[in-house]
């Protein structure tokens, strides 16, 4: 009890500052981690609704397909009638261009009994032709509402996709269906480029895309009996396992965001899960992110404030104890002044040898002050000239019989004051209010400006047994050089801060513009992809009805052009994607003989009809880089080198320079001028080189 009573105080200090400690820790933890979660699940919102937009956007470029096949009259006709094998060939070879055209995975053809009656995999072992899809819902819903869309895996191919179907009408009455099946594997592909766990469910939340092997084909509720029987019935994902998805939600926040633990498939940190409903679809994308960044920044803040509640702590110990320090300098005070009397008698002894020093002096110079390049001048406790040097008589021009030793200090304030060196106001107050500063032994620094402009720094230093030294120094240039560096600074800091706003300002007007360009190129090219797919739907159509050479001529020219549109719109989208940053680049390791042989074929036939010829030369270099997007470069190479050049031939080929390979198009054009070089890398900007009738949209090199 006693040494409890005794350190009572030291108990007490060490619980506030433990329990303060422990305290400031977590609120500072708890509030810096909810605010980065906040901000992650921001962040994790916005990335999911760009990828909802990229899943929608796959879909809806095949939207208006299957309407435009329901307006074939060769497929009316076949659902009519039952067609001859000869028939049947032909709607066969008829989807499969459509099919080419369009880059689906298959176009089917199903009559009213549910059996397809053409395909375009007809040729292939796993062929739609004669399989009954009358189970499927994509074939139930299209004849009782008229379209139809289904996710599922293939009966025939064994292959997941997304089919689309329309009925095909005839007189109000629903005599067949066509289909269209969307492989959505290639979107998968691209969410492996994103460290985040991507995954999309349908309507009894299975998930049916994944960017991970582990997750696809997972149950994240409970499913009925009855949703167990619709999809059997439905044979939706054939013999798959659905397993279930097990997690523990730990945490839900403000956005509907949730914190979970997953169990299986197992991960060891905690994810934030967000969803996004696609209504359009009936599905929901989720995308789980690792959280960890948060944890990290909650456990810095927690630190922070521990550490902050400790610095508060010993700072009060260490005002206390500066406190207790004061009163032991009270104590110890008294020992001091005996200290200092003995110092004082020293210094004493020591003024008295430099006064005999300087009343030895004959006319009161003193040689060891002469070479100070301030004036001095030293007085005794009776305020009389001691010493002074030639500096101090330089500065205030006195005359020769005025200065001498003894004279009182106040005969050259009286001569100064007629001078009007002391300033205004009453003469004798101003004399003794000098002489009075002198007497009280204080040391002093100042400064006075005399009339000629001229500024003296003046500092004054009692001595031990009652006399004065001043000194005087001319810092004139000082405060001269000091006003105009001030002034200086002063006009270079506003245009600085002028400049950095003005620069500010533009920036953020370049940087706002920019955003809005991308935004406004991306939505103009993704509505106009849709018509002009159409629109080359309905010209291949055209073409398989035409019979007279010219006019099927003539359809190609307009296939052609609609072509062209395409690229230019797909340039536009390229441009957008790489602004925006969300170019998707594969960089891999290919050789390169394949990509340039596949490219002289192509550009062959083009040169060919314009009486060119287009050689290449074969190689066996291997790079590294992104195939498709070094195509789409040589390929416009090529096509600007076909469309300059009236007359002689093309090469493409490529040649080694050191570690690296370049890779060239020569052509017989009138070639570019050395001082437009840099601009034909710019967006729409064309040269006027008298080609008006292969006028370009100025987006191939940029």
């Amino acid at each position: 009890m006693y040494w409890l009573s005794r350190h009572r105080m030291l108990l007490l200090t060490i619980l506030v500052m433990v329990g303060g400690t422990v305290l400031c820790a977590v609120a500072a933890g708890h509030y810096a981690w909810r605010r980065a979660l906040g901000d992650e699940s921001s962040q994790v919102q916005r990335q999911l609704q760009l990828y909802g937009q990229g899943l929608q956007q796959r879909i809806d470029r095949f939207g208006t397909l299957p309407q435009v096949l329901a307006l074939d009259p060769d497929l009316l006709h076949a659902l009519r009638v039952p067609p001859s094998p000869s028939e049947r060939q032909r709607l066969n070879l008829k989807l499969q261009r459509a099919n080419e055209v369009t880059r689906a995975s298959t176009l089917t053809l199903v009559g009213h009994d549910g059996v397809a009656v053409a395909a375009s995999n007809w040729d292939q072992p796993t062929t739609n032709v004669g399989e009954n899809y009358s189970y499927r819902p994509y074939y139930r819903q299209a004849l009782a509402q008229g379209r139809g869309r289904f996710y599922g895996i293939g009966m025939t191919t064994g292959v997941p996709g997304y089919y689309l179907s329309q009925a095909i009408e005839e007189d109000g009455k629903r005599l067949g269906v066509v289909v269209i099946k969307v492989e959505l594997s290639a979107l998968e592909q691209e969410w492996l480029s994103s460290p985040d766990v991507v995954l999309a469910s349908d309507d009894h939340d299975v998930v049916f895309l994944a960017n991970r092997d582990s997750w696809r084909y997972r149950l994240l509720r409970p499913l009925g009996a009855h949703e167990r029987r619709e999809m059997l019935d439905a044979r939706q994902y054939a013999d798959r396992a659905l397993q279930p998805l097990r997690a523990r939600t730990e945490d839900v926040l403000a956005d509907g965001g949730r914190m979970v633990r997953l169990l299986d498939p197992a991960l060891p940190q905690p994810m934030l899960w967000q969803s996004l409903s696609l209504p359009a679809e009936g599905w929901n994308l989720h995308l789980l992110h690792d959280a960890s960044a948060a944890t990290a920044a909650g456990r810095a803040a927690a630190l922070t404030g521990g550490a902050a509640w400790l610095a508060l702590g010993f700072l009060v110990l260490f005002v206390q104890q500066r406190r207790r320090l004061a009163k032991h300098r009270l104590r110890s005070r008294r020992e001091l002044e005996t200290l200092l009397k003995q110092h004082a008698q020293e210094l004493r002894t020591a003024q008295d040898g430099l006064l005999q020093a300087a009343t030895d002096a004959d006319s009161g110079l003193s040689r060891s002050l002469e070479h100070l390049p301030q004036g001095v001048v030293v007085i005794d406790r009776e305020l009389r000239l001691v010493a002074w040097n030639s500096r101090y008589l330089e500065l205030f021009r006195f005359p020769q019989d005025l200065v001498r030793v003894g004279r009182p200090i106040e005969e050259l304030f009286r001569f100064n004051a007629r001078r009007g060196l002391l300033g205004p106001g009453p003469v004798d107050e101003a004399i003794e209010r000098r002489l009075n500063h002198l007497r009280s032994g204080r040391p002093h620094m100042r400064e006075s400006e005399k009339d000629d402009g001229t500024v003296l720094e003046i500092r004054g230093n009692p001595l031990p047994d009652g006399g004065f030294v001043t000194s005087y120094a001319d810092i004139t240039s000082y405060k001269n050089a000091a006003r105009e560096l001030r002034s200086l600074a002063d006009a270079l800091e506003h245009r600085i801060a002028e400049r950095t706003h003005d620069l500010d300002e533009a920036r953020r007007e370049a940087e706002q513009a920019n955003r809005y360009k991308t935004r406004f190129v991306a939505s103009a090219v993704h509505d106009l992809l849709q018509p002009l797919n159409a629109a080359r739907m309905f010209v291949s159509v055209l073409r398989g009805k035409l019979s007279d050479p010219a006019q099927q001529q003539t359809s190609d020219h307009i296939d052609a052009a609609l072509a062209a549109q395409d690229a230019i719109l797909n340039s536009l989208l390229d441009i957008s994607r790489l602004e925006s940053g969300s170019l998707q680049i594969r960089v891999r390791t290919f050789a390169l003989s394949p990509l340039l042989e596949t490219l002289a074929r192509e550009f062959g036939i083009a040169a060919q009809s314009r009486g060119l010829q287009l050689d290449w030369v074969d190689t066996r270099a291997v790079v590294v880089s992104d195939e498709a997007l070094l195509r789409r470069i040589l390929q416009n190479f090529l096509s600007n080198a076909l469309r300059y050049t009236p007359r002689g031939r093309v090469l493409i080929g490529c040649r080694r320079a050191g570690d690296q390979l370049r890779i060239e198009v020569h052509d017989q054009g009138p070639g570019i001028p050395e001082s437009l070089q840099g601009e034909i890398f710019e967006e729409f900007r064309r040269l006027n080189d008298g080609v008006e009738q292969e006028r370009g949209a100025g987006l191939g090199l940029a």
